[in-house]
Order: structure tokens, then C-alpha cells, then sequence
């Protein structure tokens, strides 16, 4: 499978507001609870501390004057953040690749928070006039992990459509998600998700390999909701608040050491496909001794990623504290980080279309040549029925 060409949305300038430098940018939303003075300090550590601290967009929320909240977090408000995000980025993969709308064999949307009838997929086939026999899926509730697990959905529908070009559309709604009342512990998501969308044409079409950007070698996808702490450690809860809306996201103390086990699963079953012959011999020498002399005797082989077959990384830049994590599970440098963290400072958590911003930040910034290999690696939350479990999608890429 070939990534013929990408794009990711920059939010428009009345959406973007320095978060992390002073509580004055929030307090033209009036309204809403969350945005009380007691709870604006909450808001703004809490970016603070996720790393994000330049004019990013955590609500696409422009404020009008309709009661009681002031900005609206309605049904309408939140299909125009789709529309406008959906619309825009799909366009602009477009006219970058060259491929028209008539061209697209298969089409895959994400989303978690915001569920329109109908879908996002037939949101787009009927903006962009595709063709009747397009097939059109969107894959729903798995939040984060949705950039990757979107990949994976596409691939088995290329290999089931041979000669076919396929468009995945990765956007969560911030709208749909942000939380209006007054409870701190479900403050976190108003301060860290900020709004975007990414699109990206794939194909298994060889004659269009010539033009492609990068090839899709392995995925390797891990799922940990089998532990109950894992699986209730996030998830949707329905407020009893006034004007809260129904469906929010809500964290407990659990998502680290959730995260760390998915983590860890993924990295096993990826470490063969990517770690140097050195690297394999040393594990396989470190299992052959603790087999023999016990689990006691020398510590676990912990592999530095940062010395093996992987160029780049695209590490999902849900916070600060979890680049941190990646950094030390998998044994990376600073400088591996600093795409994702300059992602997050400038975007926020953009959920699922998060590191295909960090691609972009990869391409422009840094550069990517002929045969380097690239390796995305997500620690996100997923799942479905209002629940969400950890999952670890690990993707790796191969630019041609």
C-alpha cells in the first residue's frame, strides 16, 4: 500500500488563543461554568503542563450571543466543525495529489464525539459529488487511536479492491466534546484536545507508485481492554449539569499505567520488524540467560529505538507527560520528540489526526530522504458503548 500524499488543517486565526500565557485570552467565553474564574486557572495548567503554550485552537467555539453559554456547543455547531475541518483538509490533499473526487474508490472517516445521520462519510461523498459506487465506511468510538486503526481498515480494503485509491479522513470534534459545567476533574479534555483534521490518499495502484511519498511496511496493533482498571481508565459519562450536553470525556488517575501496558505489548511485537541484528542478538541472549539462570539474574533487555533501523518517529502528541513516557519505554532521544512537541505546542492533542501533524512538521522542517523509514507509534484510548479502552496501533512507513 502506497501513501500517495497527505494534508493536515491549520485552524483559522479566530479560533486560536494563547491558552498557557495569561487566563484573560479564556474569559471571552462569559458563560460557560468551566470557564468561571475559579475553573480558569484549572484550564490553563492543565495546557501548561500538556506543553501547550503557543496560539493553538483547544475550542473551535466562536463565541455568539445565544444563551445560556455564549458560544454554542450544539448539534449545528458541531457539524460545522466537522464540515469546515472535513472539507477543507480533503480538498487540499486533493489539489495536492492531483486526484479528483470521481477518482476515490473507498473512503474512511473517524470520529468519536460527534455522531451525525448521516455519517461524515456520506458528509463528504455528497460535498465532493463522488461516485455512486464509492465504498464509504466511518469508523466511530475509538477516539486517538483511530489515526492508526484507520489505516489498518484501509489496508485490508486494498487488498480486497485491487487497483483502487483510497481517501482516510482522520478528525475528532472538540465541539461535540467540551465540557460547559463546573466539576474540575472533568476539566482535563477543555485543555488539551484542540481542533484538526488530516487527509491522505493511499492506493495499491503500481503505476502510481512512481509518485507515491511513502510505502506501508507493517502495522502491529495491541489491545489491553481485557484488564478492568484499563478499561474503565477512560471513557464518556453523561452530565446531570445544566446545559452540559450528554456525551463528555472523562480521565482517572489509571491512564498511565494503562498507556504503559499497551505500550509495552506493541513494542514487543514491533521490535523484531525494526531493531538492527545487534540489537536482536543482545535480546535473544538476555532471554536465553534468564530462562537459565531465573528472571533474577540480569534485568530485562530494554532496546534503545533511537539506534535502530527507524529514522523518524511520529510519536502522538497527546501530552507532554506522555512524550516523556515515549521517551523513556522506548529509549529515544530529545531530538527524536521534538516533531511531536512542536505538534502539541502548536495544535494541542488533535486526537486522531495528531501524528500526521508531526509528519508534516517531519517534511518541512526537518526533511525526509529517499529510504528512510518512519515508524508512528500511538498510545491512545479506544472502544465503543460510551467505554473506552486503551489500544497501541503501531505503523511503520517506508518513504520510496
Amino acid at each position: 500500500m502506497f501513501l500517495l500524499d497527505h494534508a493536515t488543517y491549520c485552524p483559522p486565526p479566530e479560533t486560536r488563543h494563547t491558552i498557557a500565557e495569561d487566563t484573560a485570552t479564556w474569559k471571552h467565553w462569559k458563560g460557560p461554568r468551566s470557564c468561571e474564574t475559579e475553573n480558569l486557572k484549572i484550564l490553563v495548567d492543565v495546557a501548561k503542563i500538556s506543553g501547550i503554550r503557543s496560539k493553538c485552537a483547544p475550542l473551535n467555539l466562536v463565541p455568539t450571543d445565544d444563551p445560556p453559554t455564549g458560544f454554542s456547543t450544539s448539534f449545528e455547531a458541531a457539524d460545522a466543525e466537522s464540515r469546515t475541518c472535513m472539507v477543507a483538509v480533503v480538498q487540499q490533499v486533493l489539489d495536492k495529489s492531483g486526484v479528483t473526487a470521481t477518482g476515490i474508490d473507498i473512503l474512511v472517516t473517524t470520529g468519536s464525539t460527534f455522531h451525525p445521520v448521516p455519517s461524515l462519510a456520506s458528509m463528504l461523498v455528497n460535498h465532493f459529488k463522488m461516485r455512486p459506487d464509492v465504498k464509504s465506511y466511518h469508523l466511530g468510538c475509538m477516539a486517538c487511536a483511530a489515526g492508526s486503526i484507520g489505516i489498518n481498515l484501509v489496508h485490508d480494503l486494498l487488498k480486497a479492491n485491487p487497483k483502487s485509491t483510497a481517501l482516510f479522513v482522520a478528525h475528532e470534534n472538540v465541539t461535540a466534546g467540551f465540557y460547559t459545567g463546573s466539576d474540575p476533574s472533568r476539566l482535563l479534555a477543555n485543555g488539551l484536545f484542540g481542533m484538526g483534521a488530516a487527509a491522505l490518499l493511499l492506493t495499491n495502484k503500481h503505476s502510481l507508485a512512481k509518485r507515491a511519498k511513502y510505502q506501508l511496511l507493517h502495522t502491529v496493533r495491541v489491545h489491553v481492554g481485557q484488564d478492568d482498571s484499563v478499561y474503565r481508565s477512560m471513557g464518556t459519562f453523561e452530565s446531570d449539569e445544566q446545559h452540559c450536553g450528554n456525551a463528555r470525556i472523562r480521565f482517572n488517575q489509571d491512564v498511565p499505567l494503562s498507556a504503559s501496558k499497551a505500550i509495552r505489548a506493541a513494542v514487543a511485537k514491533v521490535a523484531p520488524k525494526v531493531l538492527t541484528w545487534t540489537q536482536l542478538a543482545k535480546a535473544v541472549r538476555n532471554i536465553v540467560t534468564r530462562r537459565i539462570r531465573g528472571k533474577d539474574a540480569t534485568p530485562p533487555y530494554l532496546p534503545s529505538f533511537a539506534e535502530s533501523t527507524i529514522d523518524h518517529f511520529l510519536l502522538h502528541p497527546g501530552s507532554h507527560g506522555l512524550l516523556k513516557g515515549f521517551m523513556k519505554g522506548l529509549q529515544l532521544t530529545v531530538d527524536n520528540t521534538l516533531p511531536s512537541a512542536a505538534a502539541l505546542r502548536d495544535y494541542g492533542n488533535t486526537s486522531c489526526a495528531s501524528t500526521y501533524y508531526v509528519l508534516a512538521y517531519l517534511e518541512s522542517l526537518i526533511g525526509i530522504k529517499k529510504g528512510e523509514r518512519l515508524l508512528q507509534v500511538r498510545q491512545p484510548a479506544s472502544g465503543m458503548r460510551g467505554h473506552f479502552c486503551p489500544v497501541s496501533a503501531v505503523v511503520a512507513l517506508l518513504l520510496l
